[in-house]
């Protein structure tokens, strides 16, 4: 893991971003949280950190797009947010691997140039633009680059053209939502003879703990910038509104 090659020729070109998003339905998404706070108030969240992200990174990349789940909230996901800088689509159905792995082989499979492509959820919502910057450019040297999160899985993974088969066994049979997913992926990587590098460590928000750190770091961090300080505003707005 992590070996640089100075010399490796046709390094990606063009980076193609996907956010990864559930449609902000209660009781459909940040469950493991919302039993704690409320469906509602995850939901809410939920859906602070999908547009926070969409506003973050909007530049970023060449191209950008949110898959979303489920497919039928598509139209509903589009009239929500103004996505005229993201290609919308959906994730199809499967399992997490799966519809991970169709997003990489549709980018993959169709680049007409050397390309990259990052893959972020959005448990990790202060993901900026310098560090899908810097994975991009772990992908010179490198098959895949990870961003490994503190409950043991990953919030991001980056994957370079051009799709081979080996890149199958980081998404198939996988346990996901485990403390192993990250150390499983990088042993598969490792098995597969595929050269990786691993970013630093981030902490999702999946729980109530989570949930205060997450706050005070964002209250800690926000003065100096217009757009962080406005969403812990809304982070906090919604607190107070469910006695969080």
């Amino acid at each position: 893991m992590n070996r640089i090659d100075s010399n490796r020729k046709n390094a990606p070109a063009h980076v193609q971003l996907v956010m990864l998003t559930k449609y902000w339905t209660p009781g459909r998404v940040k469950t493991r949280l919302g039993n704690a706070i409320g469906m509602q108030a995850a939901a809410k969240l939920h859906c602070e950190f999908t547009r926070y992200l969409h506003q973050t990174l909007e530049t970023t990349g060449d191209d950008r797009s949110i898959a979303v789940t489920p497919d039928s909230s598509l139209a509903r996901f589009e009239n929500d947010l103004d996505t005229s800088s993201w290609n919308v689509t959906p994730q199809g159905d499967g399992d997490l691997g799966e519809r991970m792995a169709r997003q990489f082989r549709a980018y993959l499979n169709t680049a007409e140039q050397p390309s990259s492509v990052i893959l972020i959820g959005t448990d990790c919502p202060l993901i900026s633009e310098k560090e899908i910057n810097f994975a991009a450019q772990c992908l010179h040297n490198q098959d895949i680059v990870i961003g490994p999160a503190l409950d043991g899985g990953y919030y991001l993974i980056g994957l370079r053209s051009p799709w081979r088969e080996a890149f199958d066994s980081l998404f198939r049979e996988m346990q996901w939502g485990t403390c192993h997913v990250f150390e499983t992926t990088k042993a598969r990587a490792s098995e597969a003879c595929l050269s990786a590098a691993v970013l630093p460590l981030k902490e999702d928000v999946d729980t109530v703990d989570d949930l205060m750190r997450f706050r005070h770091h964002l209250s800690a961090s926000g003065p100096s910038d217009p757009s962080r300080r406005a969403f812990a505003d809304r982070i906090e707005t919604l607190a107070a509104e469910f006695e969080i």
